[in-house]
């Protein structure tokens, strides 16, 4: 074993050093993914806008018990769903970026192109499926998560507003937004795959240069086609579906243009529609753990809100004021629990490359830093999210829910808003040693981690629920979300601590 490793080496000395072996450790992992939370707060930064537009926008009016219905609410429904149909392809683009990290190390050049050829056709395979399950199961599963909503705007497929302008009805606005999403997340993910390439190669600053600059494309399309053109979920589906090619276009600008002078590994060439068993097995593996921790995600939430869609409102009992409060702020506090998990998740998918990198070359010590800064890292953008949103709170609130809420600590959103950014610091951190092991290709150890750490989140947060059936009182759900998570973190990182050092001491076998 250490004569190949030596052998790679003197490989990698002859055809050039790679970007992952110059300098320290930690200005590596540092430059991989400075660019990584850039994009990922731009991410978040338009999804906080998109759904603040949406919100304001599109308004249904209210329903028969006083539940404000627009835009926010909508989206707050949809995407637990969306959620994990597009973890699917997202794995897919995931697990080519480490298969293609796998091989750029070995300096196996035809296989990472092969390996990339098969990602494209398994995206574009899942894409189709994914559209066809929307289809067929969109509408029922809007009106199961709606519950009590489910009033005359769910039931119409038409309704007509107090300037007598005929607008689409919830339910087929927000089940012909989900069918344009269907249609843009094949383009959406083809870019993604492609970023994940480009990143492996070490072109991390244009993977995220790229996406950055299709934003300003999406969030005015969703004014005109929302405010101007008055088309609702509709407009913001056109919206990010003509940002979603804008982008894969830029992108194959960009490999076409590097591509000819040899100043890249990736060529751009005609999809090969086939998937080999082997290389298939090596990104479904690799993109394991994040398929399953967004599939996790995606119960949790939808569980949440057709929690609090079911709320049977009695307008006479104290503790269901605040229901139509509830149901208009959910929205920013799954946007909440998400910032802080995508900038930490940014850090995670840096460590997957280098793991993968180092542990393909038998370097030790270079896989020790990397955790070990890695972790430091994840952990202050952690902090920093929940620093943002809470400065931000009364804003937030005020733009999602037309209420200020702001600092009121006795309020019980305020509580609820606090214990979700507790919630979301585990949540963001955990993927670290799912990282290692797909990166370290342990896929057993990955899909333990996933099903122990989100296992026992969705047993606490489903307490939650049953306590609040009798209760009534939503608060009750992110008490039991943050102690499930912050439970679930001390044991995944008890356990991570064992079998990563035995995984180094065998590292010379991986």
């Amino acid at each position: 074993m250490s004569n190949q490793i030596e052998i790679k080496k003197l490989d990698k000395q002859q055809k050039g050093i790679h970007k992952f072996d110059k300098g320290s450790v930690f200005s590596v992992l540092f430059k991989t993914a400075f660019p990584i939370v850039i994009l990922m707060l731009f991410n978040t930064a338009y999804s906080f806008i998109d759904s603040l537009m949406s919100s304001t926008y599109v308004d249904y009016g209210t329903n028969d018990s006083g539940v404000q219905l627009n835009g926010g609410t909508s989206i707050g429904l949809v995407f637990p769903l969306m959620g994990i149909l597009m973890a699917f392809q997202v794995m897919v683009a995931v697990g080519s970026g480490l298969a293609y990290t796998q091989s750029m190390s070995q300096k196996d050049y035809v296989g990472a192109k092969q390996r990339h050829n098969e990602a494209l056709s398994m995206i574009l395979y899942i894409g189709i499926i994914t559209f066809v399950v929307i289809a067929i199961i969109g509408v029922p599963y809007l009106l199961t998560v709606s519950g009590n909503w489910n009033s005359q705007h769910w039931n119409d497929s038409t309704w007509e507003q107090g300037n007598g302008q005929i607008e689409w009805g919830m339910v087929m606005d927000s089940y012909y937004y989900m069918i344009i999403l269907g249609v843009a997340f094949i383009p959406m993910n083809i870019n993604q795959s492609y970023i994940r390439v480009l990143r492996a190669e070490g072109k991390g600053d244009i993977a995220a240069l790229i996406p950055i600059l299709t934003f300003p494309i999406n969030i005015f399309l969703d004014w005109l086609l929302m405010s101007v053109f008055n088309f609702g979920l509709i407009g913001a589906g056109v919206a990010t579906l003509a940002a979603s090619l804008s982008g894969m276009i830029l992108m194959f600008l960009y490999i076409w243009w590097m591509g000819k002078g040899d100043k890249l590994n990736i060529k751009l060439q005609w999809l090969k529609l086939r998937i080999h068993n082997e290389i298939a097995i090596i990104i479904l593996t690799f993109a394991m753990g994040s398929l399953l921790r967004r599939i996790f995600d995606g119960i949790t939430i939808a569980t949440l809100s057709s929690y609090i869609g079911n709320i049977q409102v009695d307008m006479n009992n104290p503790n269901a004021i605040d229901v139509p409060n509830w149901t208009g702020s959910w929205t920013i506090m799954t946007r909440s629990i998400n910032m802080g998990a995508m900038l930490s998740l940014g850090v995670a998918q840096s460590i997957s490359m280098l793991v993968s990198y180092y542990s393909n070359l038998g370097e030790k010590e270079k896989l020790r830093q990397t955790i070990k800064y890695g972790f430091m890292l994840m952990i202050a953008c952690s902090i920093m999210a929940s620093m943002i949103l809470m400065s931000l709170q009364g804003v937030l609130f005020n733009a999602y829910s037309k209420t200020s809420y702001g600092w009121e600590w006795m309020n019980s959103l305020s509580i609820a808003f606090t214990l979700a950014l507790i919630y979301s610091i585990p949540v963001s951190l955990q993927p670290m040693p799912v990282m290692v092991y797909a990166g370290m290709k342990k896929i057993k150890l990955t899909l333990f981690h996933v099903l122990t750490f989100n296992g026992i989140v969705l047993l606490f947060s489903t307490l939650g629920l049953i306590l609040n059936i009798s209760l009534l009182e939503p608060l009750l759900i992110f008490v039991f979300m943050a102690i499930g998570a912050m439970f679930a973190f001390v044991i995944i990182m008890f356990m991570f601590k064992y079998s990563y050092k035995k995984l180094l001491l065998n590292l010379n076998n991986i």
